[in-house]
């Protein structure tokens, strides 16, 4: 008598409270079916239209603001907050015009580009200043974000920020029904290398700022995206012995979480939790 035995292959996860989206992943459908949609990179807006040229004399203001060559700064202030403002008035205290239809806190970006074609070159020191706010603009995708002081944009922790939507945009297109993908993909398109000290070394001082938070484990803010940072995975990254890395949940109402019909919303607030963990991260 021969007794066979047939075992289901589970491809997990063993614990779905940790990958709690894996019905609707896309790596269950290339499971089931040995295929899935094919992603392709979401065109910007003015992807194929014309952009703001760069002007050498907005070279100081990109700086301070921590824009200057996309060298931005991985700690300060999480980028969230209110956005009960009237926008209408921050834009023209901002940029000199407002679009007749704007919407919220939103530009479009080709409207942007006809706007400032081009820098004249007897321009003022105002026009200038203008100019260089619509080329960041451009770079964040043409999202108005209200800072009337005009100084604290540089304090805020963009590349944290960046990481997040990154992070939210990678989640989405991990769906097997996305076709599209999209955020700051340039980040995907890099070898890492570890930090070794003879590489630090060689490295710019601004790449070499923030080294504190690095290995910070914890919420990434932009807004409403909270999105878990988990360095202590990938510990060899930072020429460090991997060790087992802690137990991380994610609540999945976070990822609920959108900006329809809530943009009058104060993040801050609403946030509040996972803002303390990261104004707590040295």
């Amino acid at each position: 008598m021969v007794l066979l035995f047939f075992f289901v292959m589970d491809p997990g996860p063993v614990d779905d409270s940790h990958q709690y989206l894996q019905a609707t992943h896309r790596s269950q459908s290339i499971w089931d079916t040995s295929s899935t949609v094919v992603l392709s990179c979401r065109k910007r807006e003015a992807a194929s239209q014309r952009t703001i040229p760069f002007d050498q004399r907005i070279s100081p203001y990109l700086e301070a603001a921590g824009f200057l060559g996309l060298g931005l700064p991985v700690d300060g202030e999480p980028l969230t907050g209110s956005l009960r403002y009237n926008w209408m008035l921050i834009c023209n205290d901002y940029l000199g015009v407002v679009p007749s239809d704007m919407k919220g806190q939103r530009l479009s970006l080709p409207w942007l580009a006809e706007q400032f074609e081009e820098l004249p070159l007897d321009a003022n020191i105002v026009s200038v200043q203008r100019y260089a706010r619509a080329y960041i603009m451009q770079l964040i995708g043409g999202f108005l974000f209200a800072d009337k002081s005009n100084t604290l944009a540089g304090t805020y922790a963009w590349d944290a920020a960046t990481l997040a939507w990154l992070y939210r945009e990678l989640c989405r297109a991990s769906n097997a029904q996305s076709l599209e993908i999209a955020g700051p993909l340039m980040l995907l398109q890099i070898n890492w290398t570890p930090y070794t000290p003879d590489i630090m070394i060689s490295l710019p001082i601004r790449c070499q700022s923030g080294q504190a938070v690095w290995t910070y484990v914890g919420p990434l803010i932009c807004f409403h995206l909270i999105e878990k940072h988990k360095p202590d995975r990938v510990l060899r990254q930072f020429n460090m012995l991997q060790t087992p890395p802690a137990i991380s949940y994610t609540d999945q109402r976070l990822h609920q979480i959108d900006f329809k019909g809530k943009h009058d919303q104060d993040w801050r607030r609403i946030h509040a939790e996972h803002i303390g963990v990261w104004n707590s991260r040295y």
